[in-house]
This record gives C-alpha cells, structure tokens and sequence, in this order.
C-alpha cells in the first residue's frame, strides 16, 4: 500500500507542476508576468483565485479509464515487489 501511495503523490506533484507550467503559475501560486497576456486561458478550471490575487488548486482530476488503472495497479506491484527485495536481509 505504501507504494502505491508513493506513485499517487509523485503522479500528482508532476500534474500540479505540469498545469502550474501551461497556467502560468508559479510554485507560490502567483501568476507570472507572462500568463496575463492573451485570452481564453481558463485557469479557473483548475485553480481558484483567492482575495490575495494567489490562486489555489481547485480540482483533482483521477483517469478512470481501466487500462490507466491496470497500469497503476502493475507499477505499484512492481514497486512493492522490488522494495521487498530491496530490504531482505543479506
């Protein structure tokens, strides 16, 4: 189970990192300078802008599709096998 845990958390820190990239939006949650130009970027589909002018993540967004699943369900197993291997004794 930890593994699996493992990969939900790296999977979505590189999502969040990805839609804060294609946004605009920097690791603080402030818009780059950037990002205001130009119209018809929805950042409120992932993100919500708050009274400070920072916007916060609004959504989690899970792919349900079972060949996306089997793959998760087959990286973590792989995971879990290999940890097992790698804390057996000597």
């Amino acid at each position: 189970m930890q593994a699996s845990a493992h990969a939900a958390d790296f999977v979505l820190t590189h999502v969040s990192a990805q839609l804060c990239l294609e946004h605009g939006i920097s690791k603080d949650g402030v818009l780059e300078d950037y990002a205001t130009q130009g119209a018809g970027d929805r950042k409120d589909v992932f993100f919500y802008q708050a009274d400070d002018e920072h916007y916060v993540p609004r959504a989690l967004l899970l792919d349900l599709e079972p060949r996306v699943i089997n793959s998760i369900q087959a990286r973590a197993a792989a995971a879990r096998h290999a940890l097992a291997h790698d804390q057996a004794p000597l």
